[in-house]
């Protein structure tokens, strides 16, 4: 990082950036927006003369302002032309700058939103986020989000050898680093020594199925139910705690509610290892309800906000506790520190953020306060694995996978959302962090319902979990699954190890319409692609040209999903792909398009499965 000198000590400062990213070569960016059950949605905007500006006041990274930015030239796609794909890691607020000067010049300028609307006293340096720049002079934008994909996947094997944000004494004002990761590349500026890799166990999470209503002997049914549909940890969620009935209550008072579970935990954590399921635990630290033992103790004093803590607005019944008071972090750690002690077994931690910090805090200090409460739980109990949840995708960037090992991309667990947002996510986001959950019949977000057919296989292109009520499901809905969970753990092991790659594919249609994308395992002798039609077909399905596979080879391509071909969208269809015994092509021929999926009804996904030929004769 390079380093400057500021002589104006009562200056306040309300964000820091990276040197400006020349981005002259680019006319156009695409930026990330969304909202609660609709994350990463993305939007491309051309240079304009003048200045584009975002800011993300939120006190997060948020599911409105993703604190990243794609940009592109004429004729950029998912496979072709020049892309710069740029992350700021920084779980906090952020501004986004892009300007085109009036002599024609372009820029592009992302930093750290240190306080809004009141500034930072530079008493002391401040050391800004790492800035990840993934630079793919060709092969589109899925080159450029490759190199980031590198990035994370780094930082999340080796988190000690991550970029920091350290902060000291002095009167020094350090810039951030900006670490240029290009296509094909390694991790950028980080160390590549690998750490033992943990098997990406199937989840179950008992949300949906119960919300508050536990019950000992229903939970017990539950996951006996679920371990033998092939889940392999079981997430015990919201309402374990204090009298934690409804969200308007007990929040802070982190201790088991002995009316729910008199003997404690035990009980469930037993019958959970009994059925060969590790246990998980949800928790939700930084927020206090008003109605809790925590609140009748402390009262205002430990809200953030200071003086001005009791102008806090309630968001979700629950109010925001100042994680950089030493007596708060002490409390938080002791409470879950006591947790994982008295439940060793207890291996993982559902880690939520259910609203956005107030206006005018020092959001810049809670972000700081809550990295060093993570890494001090990180120490004390090394092999618990947490997962970063922020209302699903509130809270996702390479700074917090520093202290985490997966991300909750969306709380809508509706197949066809889904499949959108993990699809765009992947500009920055790699697919072997984002968990994905098979939900109810009728999704609890959307009220739509879609085949089991569609929900098993868009989660299994992820990190596969299950979060519905598993008594509700039919014969076929549970030999569906079972068929999926198997196929995935089989397959997991190459689909999320390094060098492997995601590709967006191009398609010939709307993207609201359907979307593509293609698993290719390092050394390119195997694929998987997910074929989702989002919408009604307008035409038949076009010629589907994958991407990432070794043209000198031959494959041998077969259908996953045979039951999703309706015979009368498809009477002059690719029947070849209709039979058990698939096609064999080359790798030059499958990504010039020589293969056409079949024409689908709306809601539903075709999956193919390709493997070098010679292999897959030999598996026969």
């Amino acid at each position: 990082p390079t380093t400057s000198t500021l002589r104006t000590p009562r200056a306040a400062v309300l964000w820091l950036c990276a040197p400006a990213l020349c981005a002259s070569r680019y006319d156009a960016l695409v930026e990330v927006s969304g909202r609660w059950t609709d994350e990463f949605v993305l939007r491309r905007a051309p240079f304009a003369p003048g200045t584009r500006a975002r800011h993300n006041r939120l006190g997060r990274t948020s599911h409105e302002h993703y604190p990243g930015v794609v940009l592109t030239t004429h004729g950029t796609t998912h496979t072709r032309g020049a892309a710069l794909a740029v992350h700021l890691a920084w779980s906090g607020g952020h501004r986004c700058l892009a300007q085109q000067l009036p002599d024609g010049r372009r820029t592009l300028m992302l930093g750290a939103a240190l306080r809004d609307g009141v500034g930072v006293q530079l008493n002391a340096p401040l050391r800004t986020p790492t800035l990840f720049v993934g630079v793919a002079p060709s092969g589109g934008t899925n080159a450029a989000a490759h190199a980031l994909h590198d990035v994370a996947r780094a930082i999340v094997r080796a988190p000690s050898a991550a970029p920091t944000v350290a902060v000291g004494s002095g009167e020094r004002l350090a810039a951030p680093a900006v670490a240029t990761a290009a296509a094909g590349g390694g991790g950028g500026r980080l160390s590549t020594t690998a750490l033992a890799p943990r098997e990406r166990r199937v989840h179950y999470n008992c949300w949906e199925a119960v919300y508050f209503q536990h019950d000992i002997d229903v939970l017990c049914d539950i996951v006996t139910r679920a371990a033998r549909l092939g889940a392999e940890r079981f997430v015990l969620d919201d309402g374990w705690f204090g009298k934690r009935d409804s969200d308007t209550s007990s929040l802070g008072d982190w201790r088991v509610d002995r009316n729910k579970y008199p003997q404690g935990l035990t009980p469930l954590i037993e019958h959970v290892r009994k059925c060969n399921m590790h246990f998980g635990i949800w928790f939700e630290p930084e927020m206090i309800n008003e109605n809790s033992e925590l609140y009748r103790r402390h009262g205002d004093s430990w809200l953030l906000g200071g003086a001005h803590a009791r102008t806090q607005i309630s968001g979700r019944n629950q109010y925001v506790l100042d994680l950089a008071l030493t007596e708060v972090s002490d409390y938080l750690f002791e409470c879950i520190d006591h947790v994982l002690t008295e439940y060793p077994l207890v291996e993982y931690i559902k880690w939520d953020h259910n609203r956005v910090l107030p206006a005018g805090v020092d959001a810049r200090r809670q972000t700081l306060a809550l990295h060093a409460l993570l890494e001090r739980l990180r120490r004390a109990h090394p092999r618990v694995e947490i997962e970063s949840c922020a209302s699903g995708g509130g809270r996702i960037d390479f700074d917090i996978l520093r202290h985490t090992r997966r991300v909750w991309l969306s709380d809508s667990n509706d197949a066809l959302q889904r499949a959108r947002i993990q699809h765009d996510a992947l500009h920055f986001v790699p697919p072997d962090v984002c968990g994905s959950h098979v939900g109810p019949r009728v999704c609890h977000t959307s009220q739509r319902v879609l085949s089991m057919t569609t929900r098993a296989w868009v989660a299994a292109m992820r990190w596969l979990g299950f979060e519905f009520d598993p008594r509700e499901l039919d014969d076929e809905e549970e030999e569906v699954l079972i068929e999926v969970v198997r196929w995935w753990k089989a397959n997991r092991g190459w689909m999320f190890a390094d060098g492997a790659r995601t590709h967006r594919l191009d398609l010939h249609v709307p993207p609201h319409e359907a979307l593509a994308e293609i698993t290719v395992c390092a050394r390119r002798r195997r694929f998987v692609v997910l074929y989702t039609q989002l919408a009604t077909a307008h035409t038949s399905a076009q010629p589907l040209a994958l991407a990432g596979l070794d043209a000198r080879a031959t494959y041998h391509v077969t259908l996953l999903t045979p039951d999703v071909q309706p015979y009368a969208l498809n009477r002059s269809g690719d029947l070849a792909l209709q039979g058990t015994d698939g096609v064999v092509l080359s790798g030059a021929a499958l990504m010039g398009g020589a293969l056409r999926p079949p024409t689908l009804y709306a809601g539903h996904v075709c999956v193919l499965q390709g493997a070098l030929y010679a292999e897959a004769a030999a598996a026969l």
